[in-house]
């Protein structure tokens, strides 16, 4: 069963908001997943409110020209890679999870 898709005005919020995902799901009274889906821009509708956004000239900088940009530069990605800190303390350090540094050790994400 398909997930119903947000009303357009709580969805452009979501998508403009900053903080983390937790504090984005209690301003709109929506989980935390469906935060992160839209933030991700795993929706085709997501994707669609996000273009209007952007042709508004109100998308942030992250994502450009209809196209997700990598979160992490090559430069970071090897420094990552040649670190020998734990991953839950990149995690912290980079604002992602442990898991994502440890895709990118394992060369699973940015191969």
């Amino acid at each position: 069963m398909a997930r119903p898709n947000l009303p357009e005005d709580v969805a452009r919020g979501v998508l403009l908001a900053s903080g983390t995902a937790e504090e984005i799901a209690d301003m709109f009274g929506i989980s935390g997943t469906t935060v992160t889906r839209y933030k991700r821009l795993q929706t085709e509708y997501a994707i669609r409110v996000a273009l209007r956004l952007r042709e508004e000239g109100l998308y942030p900088e992250t994502w450009e020209g209809g196209e997700r940009r990598n979160r992490f530069t090559p430069e970071q990605v090897a420094v990552i890679r040649a670190s020998s800190a734990t991953s839950a303390k990149l995690a912290k350090a980079y604002g992602c999870s442990p898991s994502l540094i440890r895709m990118i050790r394992s060369g699973r994400a940015y191969g």
